[in-house]
């Protein structure tokens, strides 16, 4: 039986008036704010008895947090790691929406803890080769040794690692096919369109459409931060789920964006495919909508 524990509290006017994420670091000092934004987007707050997904909504003198806390959740992302692929060079995962690439300030069990944990070996001495956003899941691949992390990012450089995405977007795109081109600054943990911003190009494909939804083969020629997700709101279709750059209602509790598939040489000559299937959430939605 999984242990749940819930905590309740009343807000009283000393924290009225401000954003739920602010509020619940005050009400369980235990629980930073960075990680009460990753609590609400998982469904785990609940104000006035009813679930709130929206970090920036404004509480209320009077009004009743409910915070639920799954203990095997942790445990529970580790368990949902499959290893797509492995050699004496590199590992590959597919890495489950929610569970950071890397350890955060908030999280120490990420993909990398994994990699580790299971070769028994020093965070340092494993050496991820392309860092997921945290709710984004998919194909993650680490290097195991220096050498081939020097031979990867000499790849990398010369951008001869084929990435490909799937995602969902709101909206029906009515051209099959197309590359977008929109050049990017970046602030903190955000990326916005500008003039003079790095070069970011991002081809899609259209897999499959309704009038609500369309199912995309995504294919970044660059590496940007949040290129992809950005890309697909400034013409329009944004990505069902996505809190950062999305349009409500969200529709999904985790952005639908999968990483599938990488291709690469490696050096002794061979084509390296490592591919990913999407998570529960991601095939549910596809197919009730398309």
């Amino acid at each position: 039986m999984r242990e749940i524990n819930e905590l309740v509290a009343k807000v009283d006017i000393s924290i009225a008036k401000e954003r739920l994420d602010k509020v619940l670091s005050k009400l369980f000092p235990e629980i930073s704010r960075r990680k009460s934004r990753v609590l609400i987007d998982k469904g785990s707050v609940y104000l006035n008895g009813k679930r709130c997904l929206i970090s920036s909504k404004i509480v209320n003198q009077g009004d009743t947090l409910k915070l639920v806390l799954d203990k095997e959740d942790e445990e529970k992302k580790i368990e949902e790691i499959s290893i797509l692929y492995e050699d004496e060079n590199f590992i590959a995962l597919n890495k489950p929406p929610f569970l950071p690439s890397i350890p955060t300030k908030t999280d120490i069990k990420s993909a990398l803890h994994f990699v580790s944990r299971m070769k028994n070996t020093g965070l340092k001495d494993i050496h991820i080769v392309n860092r997921l956003d945290t709710p984004v899941s998919g194909v993650v691949l680490f290097a195991l040794s220096k050498d081939s992390a020097r031979f990867i990012e000499n790849l990398k450089e010369k951008n001869e690692i084929e990435k490909i995405y799937l995602a969902i977007v709101k909206g029906e795109i009515e051209k099959k096919e197309g590359s977008i081109e929109i050049p990017l600054k970046f602030t903190g943990n955000y990326a916005f369109p500008s003039d003079s911003g790095k070069k970011s190009v991002t081809k899609y494909e259209v897999l499959k459409t309704s009038k609500a939804f369309s199912l995309l083969k995504i294919v970044p020629l660059t590496g940007r931060m949040h290129q992809i997700r950005v890309h697909l709101k400034e013409i329009g279709f944004p990505i069902v789920g996505d809190r950062k750059y999305g349009d409500k209602p969200f529709l999904s509790q985790m952005p639908l964006l999968h990483c599938f598939k990488m291709v690469f040489i490696d050096k002794n000559g061979k084509k390296i495919e490592i591919e990913g299937k999407p998570f529960k959430e991601f095939e549910k939605f596809q197919k009730k909508f398309l």
